[in-house]
């Protein structure tokens, strides 16, 4: 066997110019396959420059690109390996969905590409080494070996060492593979032998609890920031306040169009709509036209927006389509595809996954920011304070809403003055001190798990003053008092008034299976908390607010994002029965991992503020 061509291979200089420098100088993209046949330009897609470099980055070892459809990112992928090829020669594994998608992008994406690009061409079999050498899923570039495979085959995956994993579109890899480990895992697993691996992820995300979303978070989360064409300062293009679930930035240029570009029947003018649709500057307030993009983006640069929590040598990349240089990525274009797909029998969730590089998370039933929230409240000495608290197994342990509540025979007005978190009770019990919360304003969730009740029950009772009762022969505790909600709407008739009211109160003893039990009581409240959901739904908009004659605000030092993501976790899912055809509403989480115990205190401040008689008495059903 002549050895020559891979030793010179092997020892050959690797070249100085950047990777991305380096593709545009060595590839060239087929007729019929690429809409700018011809030698490989990044122009109108300088954003791929940094992620490419980064294959040959010292300390780099993962890159996760989360990029929008029409992006380029599956070109930029095949510029990095043609780069290994020919510059780093690596065994590579290429991980598709599936084996029949990586048939089809071999023959179809890739080898077109290798056979026009002379760079990549010389290096392939020639002879008889090109009949075992260059198959669809195995090819020998020199020293260099590509395995292409599907990520439903774990023989495969489990059976090739790889310097350099490439898995594309991971979310639509399956979760388990015949009781293996997911694919991805598995994947990564043919690197660990390697002193210099590189793993790269990509996908268009589909849930939040998806394979590229959670890889993305786990990186340090780069954002494109290019400069206004009007004022020079940067920004990030995205799409709404409503349909972002990025962590706010402070430079978001929001897209916008016409608000009057509308017929006689109330419908959008579609044609409108897409002339006059713009990004609007967040510092100057200025109009910026779809045509100032390709020089936008060529002064761009990715800014990492997570250091403090990254893993060093992961680099995570988040990209909309509304950086792509198209047209059909154009601002005009995306506006009419997100009003159409409002309309659509699948709604949002393609808009939402491949324009915006977003998990869908039902960014279409948020609450849109209309709450009420006031600079800085004065502080009024007849106005009660309630602090709610809501426990957590992990850390923080413990997230509360302190509340002052203004209330008159004709009106009450609520503002929220301070929420967070702590991690003790002695925290707690700090913060309602300093809040001035009497003990008797402090409530507390025991839907802990039914380990942890006995604590809360335990902890509030310490938090409360106890007498004795003779008609009970108890003790009996007023302070700190522990809470259930229940998921329902019911109602309970109260025995003082014989009204219906969505709660109801019952003794229990907080020293239950101690030496003490049997000798005190405290109070126990429990709620339906669907139904002041319900009512919290109706405070948050002013409009319908007012027929309530409650205002319900929020303290401007209150009302940060996380604030706002915590209320916003959950939407009122209203489906039709299919036996009875009676729609079932039901208060469901937009996701697992998004936090709503704020949510949770909030509803808990509408419940016991009713039960103090603190609010206007509402309409209940029976």
């Amino acid at each position: 066997m002549n050895l020559k061509p891979y030793s010179r291979e092997l020892f050959a200089a690797q070249s100085k110019q950047p990777v991305s420098a380096w593709c545009e100088s060595a590839l060239s993209l087929p007729p019929g396959k690429s809409e700018s046949p011809g030698p490989l330009s990044w122009l109108g897609r300088d954003y791929m420059r940094e992620p490419l470099d980064a294959w040959n980055a010292p300390g780099v070892t993962d890159l996760v690109l989360c990029f929008g459809s029409q992006t380029g990112k599956s070109t930029a992928i095949i510029g990095g390996v043609a780069w290994v090829l020919a510059n780093s020669p690596s065994g590579l594994l290429w991980v598709h969905p599936t084996q029949q998608l990586a048939r089809s992008f071999s023959t179809t994406r890739w080898l077109p590409i290798v056979k026009v690009s002379p760079t990549l061409a010389e290096l392939l079999p020639t002879g008889g080494a090109k009949r075992t050498g260059l198959t669809i899923l195995q090819q020998e570039f020199g020293a260099s070996v590509v395995n292409f495979v599907g990520s439903n085959s774990p023989a495969n995956l489990a059976s090739r060492p790889a310097r350099v994993a490439i898995m594309d579109e991971v979310d639509k890899f399956p979760k388990e593979v015949r009781n293996e480990a997911d694919a991805v895992n598995l994947a990564e697993q043919r690197t660990k032998s390697f002193t210099n691996p590189l793993r790269v992820k990509a996908s268009t995300p589909t849930e939040e609890d998806g394979l590229i979303w959670q890889e993305f978070l786990k990186g340090d989360q780069r954002r494109y920031q290019v400069p206004c064409p009007l004022c020079r300062k940067p920004v990030v293009f995205a799409w709404s306040e409503q349909f972002c679930v990025m962590p706010r930035l402070g430079c978001e240029a929001w897209i916008a169009w016409d608000s009057t570009a509308k017929r006689a029947d109330g419908s959008w003018d579609l044609d409108r709509v897409a002339r006059s649709a713009h990004a609007v500057c967040p510092h100057c307030g200025g109009d910026i036209p779809d045509s100032a993009k390709t020089r936008m983006i060529r002064e761009g640069r990715w800014v990492a927006t997570a250091t403090a929590t990254t893993t060093r040598g992961f680099r995570s990349y988040h990209l909309p389509s509304l950086y792509a240089v198209g047209t059909q990525t154009s601002f005009g274009a995306l506006a009419v595809a997100f009003l159409r797909a409002k309309k659509s029998f699948l709604g949002l969730r393609g808009f939402v996954n491949g324009a915006l590089s977003e998990p869908f998370m039902r960014q279409d039933m948020r609450t849109q920011r209309v709450e009420v929230v006031v600079s800085k409240p004065e502080a009024k000495a007849e106005a009660s304070r309630i602090m709610t608290v809501d426990c957590q197994h992990g850390s923080p342990h413990f997230w509360y809403v302190v509340r002052t509540w203004e209330h008159s025979e004709t009106s009450t007005v609520s503002t929220a003055v301070k929420a967070g978190h702590a991690e003790t009770w002695e925290d707690l019990h700090a913060i309602k001190t300093e809040e001035n919360v009497p003990d008797a304003g402090v409530m507390v969730d025991s839907g802990w798990g039914a380990r942890s009740d006995a604590e809360v029950y335990r902890r509030c009772a310490a938090y409360s003053e106890f007498t004795f009762l003779e008609e009970r022969g108890k003790h009996f505790g007023t302070g700190w008092c522990p809470a259930k909600g229940m998921p329902h709407r019911k109602t309970w008739k109260q025995p003082d008034t014989q009204a219906q009211a969505p709660y109801f109160t019952r003794f229990i003893d907080p020293f239950a299976g101690t030496s003490d039990a049997g000798k005190a009581e405290i109070v126990l409240f429990e709620f339906a908390s669907d139904w002041f959901k319900d009512l919290l739904a109706v405070l948050r908009d002013p409009e319908q607010a007012k027929d309530l004659s409650i205002t319900w605000a929020v303290a401007k030092d209150v009302a940060t994002e996380e604030y706002w993501q915590h209320l916003d976790a959950e939407y009122l899912d209203q489906q039709p029965s299919k036996k009875t055809g009676k729609t079932t509403r039901t208060w469901t989480k937009r996701s697992q991992r998004w936090p709503n115990h704020l949510l949770d205190c909030e509803v808990m401040q509408l419940a016991f503020a009713m039960w103090c008689g603190l609010m206007p008495t509402l309409p209940t059903e029976g």
